[in-house]
């Protein structure tokens, strides 16, 4: 039984084996895909908000990046290694027990971080300088 179909509690509701390069392909399409669906916001972004609008997001984005950070911190790579040693020893459990935890758990801080009212530098008015 396979991990999707482990998952999911179907079974056949599997993939079909890949190659080391189908993967890689895949892998690659996936990049490339990305780098494509983030060029877009950095071409569209200045011409709607404008130039004090981009500066606005340019000092607030460091913020943003910090708290997704904290959010996983991580938690990623420690779910993969957890989940694929329980697969290694077919513990079903576990696998489905990791995987609602750690959605729980990021959900749940994701939601204290976004609650979280505290003043900070974004909160106070930034003022500018326009010419009459």
């Amino acid at each position: 039984m396979n991990q999707v179909a482990i998952l999911t509690g179907k079974k056949g509701a599997g993939l079909r084996k890949q190659s080391f390069f189908q993967g890689t392909l895949i892998l690659i399409g996936a990049g490339i895909l990305t780098r494509l669906l983030g060029f877009i916001p950095r071409i569209a972004l200045p011409r709607i908000i404008g130039a004090e609008g981009v500066g606005l997001y340019t000092m607030a984005a460091p913020t943003l990046y910090l708290m997704i950070t904290l959010a996983t911190f991580g938690l990623n790579v420690a779910v993969s290694k957890v989940v694929a040693e329980a697969e290694a020893r077919r513990d079903i459990a576990r696998m489905q027990n990791t995987l609602r935890l750690s959605l729980a758990f990021v959900l749940v801080l994701s939601l204290a971080m976004m609650a979280d009212d505290r003043p900070r530098p974004s909160h106070f008015p930034i003022p500018v300088n326009r010419p009459a």
